[in-house]
């Protein structure tokens, strides 16, 4: 779950429509990755967009790497 969803954040972050990055990462639809990212990380792909940048940031990923 975690290596599908991670690359979906990525593109959300970016800017990708939700529904887009589902379909692109292999997600059966919207509410499916939604389900997903709420339950490994508590927030929707809207609220976690606007969490990311009304927080500060512009730049960088959302998903701690190992060294992190």
């Amino acid at each position: 779950m975690i290596v599908r969803l991670s690359p979906a954040i990525e593109a959300i972050m970016a800017g990708t429509a939700a529904a887009d990055a589902a379909a692109r990462f292999g997600y059966a639809d919207q509410s499916h990755l939604t389900r997903d990212l709420r339950e490994l990380a508590g927030y929707t792909p809207a609220s976690l967009y606007r969490a990311w940048y009304e927080g500060g940031h512009d730049s960088g990923t959302f998903v701690q790497d190992a060294a992190g």
